[in-house]
């Protein structure tokens, strides 16, 4: 990737940084956390995802390492309203790391964050699986390169295809058909890939997203669900994803037309309390941040281990979220559920 490359692609991050410095000195803790989680999905997806084409070196890995476990704090903080040692002044401190990010190959991050802290794979895990990548990649290669940002600062380049579409969207977007053009971040999610599954044997979960039952589906603008993976204390056992956002509808319930959100932890490394949490979300206008509508969770003990594959009608709570799925309220008194499939993947 050239230094021009780069410094577009720099220049997309650093916005959604600002937009979400911005956003808590407004004191709107809904938009702020929704702005550091897009950040950290962004730097994931197209600098971490992208990182044999942009040739970060050792060095600016760990530092990236240590960027993303910080927003994930920072997002899970305002989410929960719990202190985890991060708070606003930190992430102030970041401005000098961010206008540097991706431009100074020797940047150091200001703080010793740990990504072991947030459930994510240690550093060294994350390096040698781009080492496994990179080696899997023909010399001739002519795939194209990254995904770009636009002058907006939403995700996608115009004239590329998004890098990873996932099962159950079509044209990159959501359960839609739609039109061929660029998404923006919101309208593209942030889904990850199939996990590479090291042994034969091994096993992964997938979330195939049916349908949230809701009476008044005609109503919401640009609906998705964030899925989230668990422990039984409601720390988060790997990164959050965003289904990208659908439009169709029927009587009584949107539908996702079953995208599937690939588990990036192997099943047997989940530990046996794990949850996976759906929440419902969508876009208000005139608030102009997103808003949860209902959640909903299943534990993986309550899967039946002789099926590969069962359909699971969820109870809708209220919000807020609870991660520890503890505290819940049904969200309406009307039999309506959150459909999904769980399916387990063997390599």
């Amino acid at each position: 990737m050239s230094d021009v490359e780069r410094r577009f692609l720099h220049d997309g991050i650093k916005r959604t940084y600002e937009k979400a410095l911005e956003c808590e000195g407004w004191g709107d803790v809904d938009a702020a956390e929704d702005t550091y989680r897009k950040l950290n999905n962004a730097v994931k997806r197209d600098v971490v995802g992208n990182a044999r084409d942009i040739g970060l070196t050792p060095f600016e890995t760990q530092q990236i390492a240590k960027l993303t476990a910080m927003l994930s704090l920072r997002a899970k903080e305002l989410r929960r309203g719990d202190d985890l040692g991060i708070g606003p002044d930190a992430c102030r401190e970041l401005r000098e790391y961010m206008c540097a990010f991706l431009l100074d190959p020797k940047a150091e991050f200001p703080f010793d964050v740990a990504p072991e802290a947030v459930g994510e794979r240690p550093v060294e895990l994350q390096m040698e699986e781009l080492a496994i990548a990179s080696s899997s990649y023909d010399a001739n290669d002519d795939r194209s390169p990254p995904d770009r940002w636009d002058s907006s600062g939403n995700g996608g380049g115009g004239h590329r295809e998004p890098r990873f579409i996932p099962d159950g969207v079509k044209d990159g977007v959501g359960g839609a058909g739609g039109v061929n053009r660029t998404l923006t971040e919101r309208e593209g999610g942030s889904l990850m890939p199939p996990p590479r599954l090291r042994e034969r044997g091994d096993q992964a979960l997938v979330t195939r997203i049916l349908h949230f039952g809701c009476k008044d589906s005609g109503e919401f603008i640009d609906p998705f669900v964030t899925v989230t993976v668990v422990d039984g204390a409601g720390n988060l056992v790997e990164a959050t994803q965003d289904t990208p956002v659908v439009n169709r509808r029927d009587v009584n319930k949107v539908l996702f037309d079953g995208v599937a959100v690939h588990a990036q932890t192997p099943l047997h490394e989940l530990p046996d309390d794990a949850a996976v949490i759906l929440e419902f979300k969508h876009y208000k206008p005139k608030k102009r941040k997103i808003s949860t509508r209902g959640w909903s969770f299943f534990r993986l003990s309550d899967l039946d281990p002789d099926k590969e594959s069962q359909t699971l009608a969820l109870e809708i709570y209220a919000k807020p979220t609870d991660l520890r799925c503890r505290k819940f309220g049904l969200l309406s008194v009307k039999p309506l559920y959150f459909h999904v499939e769980a399916y387990v993947r063997t390599e």
